[in-house]
């Protein structure tokens, strides 16, 4: 109800005036009948008639839409302080409340306060802190470990010997989704790594289901890990990173594990001690997890182990960066991956397109394959990404001939390739000559059709047709239809004709092309498709 004010006649320095008889002082019991009044009145607004039922519903729905907790917080207030029913109403809403709880922007008291209206339902806890803050407030949001839900936490690693004292012999038991980050300080030299032990949550999280941490690690030989979904872990240091053979153990106890990242979290090989290297996994019946969705970062020879033992899912979404590539076996793991990648989406699908692409650019190659998502605005739901990195004043051209050769088991069934690399290297030919089911080529700069048309004006060593079903290329810059090189694009267009295996379809991407090239083109049965964005002077 709204507050009621009054505004007494009575100023300062007039106390011992006699007031008129006009105005005569209002007494208690007419301000109460007044008040008595307003209340019957208000009583009669259609909001203040809903059911309490309707009304918790409407300040649910409400406070979803707030965006920030500043506002959020503001909106619950002001729900409580409407009149009394519906303060009663406000208060008896936990889950209203439990959204109030902050640790980050508000104090210790109002905490407390949202912890006990909201008690005993779960809450969500975000908390970061870069500088050394104040242990009351960490030791507050400890005392209530078992309501939260989900903790995001950010610890300065002063205080992480306090935040492992406060989580060793505390059980999580509704605990689902638990995010830690270290924040190293300037200066600051540990004596030990920034690790969880085994005690941690007395080792009783049952539900614990997603678990992040960057800067810092945990005994990944904890029980209740097993019950994980997800498991990302950010740049561990060398003195407590796991090798990937150690990971290769601990996934064996994840085995509704669907989601990794290990991103700067494996210890390369170099700094293992002698005798620790690549060994092989002993699973003792035990089998590994199915990871729908991987994110490996590290060199190339432990990136190869955990492909090599982990299985691939039909539908997948992989991520592999890898560094210090040289040719070897396992470059060859690692495109070998990507092959049966392919070979099963084209299996188990029903897209007919079966898309490569090929990109390389300074000191490193590119590979992938996708199939896109319903949705032309989301990111593909399958697909398989390979990023790899040569060594220190190496090029990509080193690399290239291995990749080239090891692509050679699955270029034929390939139907789309995506070619952004700067030259045609030689390796690429032989290659290409593979693609027996190739329908477009996409992308070609003209640089790169300048060396590779005219290649593909001749016939394999078996007397065949290079790409034999390619009806469709896609150029990304207008270099080609100017001079010696639109004079070869001609040649090639009229000798695939000539050997009856004519392109179809030609689409420029982000090219300004002449009007009488679009018209020859078209003279030669050939669609002309694409963004032209405008014509060049010449057509005006």
């Amino acid at each position: 109800m709204p507050v009621a004010t009054f505004n007494s006649p009575i100023r300062a320095g007039e106390f011992s005036k006699k007031r008129p008889k006009s105005s005569p002082l209002t007494t208690y019991p007419e301000i109460l009948s007044q008040q008595q009044h307003r209340l019957v009145q208000n009583r009669r607004l259609q909001a203040l008639q809903l059911c309490s039922d309707v009304l918790e519903y409407i300040f649910l729905l409400a406070a979803e839409r707030e965006h920030t907790a500043h506002t959020l917080r503001r909106a619950i207030i002001s729900y409580s302080h409407i009149c009394h029913d519906w303060r009663f109403i406000v208060l008896s809403i936990k889950r209203l409340w439990s959204r109030l709880v902050d640790f980050e922007n508000t104090s210790c008291e109002w905490n407390t306060e949202m912890l006990r209206r909201s008690h005993p339902l779960p809450i969500h806890v975000s908390y970061y802190a870069t500088l050394s803050r104040n242990t009351q407030m960490l030791k507050l949001q400890i005392d209530c470990l078992d309501r939260i839900r989900s903790y995001i936490l950010g610890c300065a690693d002063t205080d992480w010997d306090l935040l492992v004292a406060l989580l060793e012999n505390r059980p999580a038991p509704t605990l689902e989704n638990l995010s830690i980050t270290c924040y190293r300080s300037i200066g600051a030299v540990r004596c030990r790594p920034a690790v969880l032990p085994l005690s941690i949550f007395r080792g009783c999280a049952p539900n614990l289901r997603r678990l992040e941490m960057s800067e810092c690690g945990i005994d990944f030989r904890a029980s209740f890990l097993r019950s994980l979904t997800s498991l990302r872990v950010t740049d561990l240091s060398y003195d407590s990173a796991p090798t990937a053979l150690e990971w290769l153990h601990f996934l064996q106890n994840m085995p509704v594990l669907s989601e990794l990242s290990l991103q700067g979290a494996i210890l390369p090989s170099r700094y293992q001690f002698h005798g620790s290297g690549h060994q092989n996994c002993d699973r003792s019946g035990r089998t590994m997890p199915f990871i729908s969705s991987l994110n490996l970062e590290a060199s190339l020879p432990d990136v190869a182990l955990l492909v090599n033992h982990l299985l691939t899912p039909s539908r997948c979404h992989w991520t592999l960066t890898c560094s210090d590539c040289v040719p070897g076996n396992s470059l060859n793991i690692i495109i070998d991956a990507l092959s049966r990648f392919i070979g099963d989406s084209a299996s188990t699908t029903s897209e007919r397109l079966r898309h490569l692409s090929i990109a390389a650019h300074a000191s490193k190659v590119f590979l992938s394959s996708e199939i896109a998502s319903p949705e032309l605005d989301l990111e593909a739901e399958v697909g398989f990404y390979i990023h790899l990195g040569t060594r220190v004043h190496t090029q990509w051209e080193a690399l290239f001939p291995s990749v080239a050769s090891a692509l050679g088991e699955v270029v034929p069934i390939i139907t789309s390739l995506e070619l952004v690399i700067p030259t045609a290297h030689p390796s690429l030919f032989p290659l290409l000559r593979r693609a027996s089911s190739l329908e477009i080529l996409m992308k070609l700069s003209g640089k790169v059709s300048k060396t590779l048309l005219p290649e593909l004006q001749s016939l394999t060593p078996s007397g065949g047709l290079a790409l034999p079903t390619l009806r469709s290329i896609v150029f990304t810059d207008d270099a080609l239809v100017w001079g010696e090189n639109y004079r070869n694009f001609l040649s090639f267009l009229r000798w695939r004709a000539y050997m009856g295996a004519p392109i179809q379809r030609v689409f420029f991407l982000r090219c300004f092309v002449l009007e009488e090239v679009v018209n020859e083109l078209t003279s030669l049965a050939i669609s002309v498709e694409g963004d032209l964005e405008g014509f060049r002077w010449q057509n005006l």
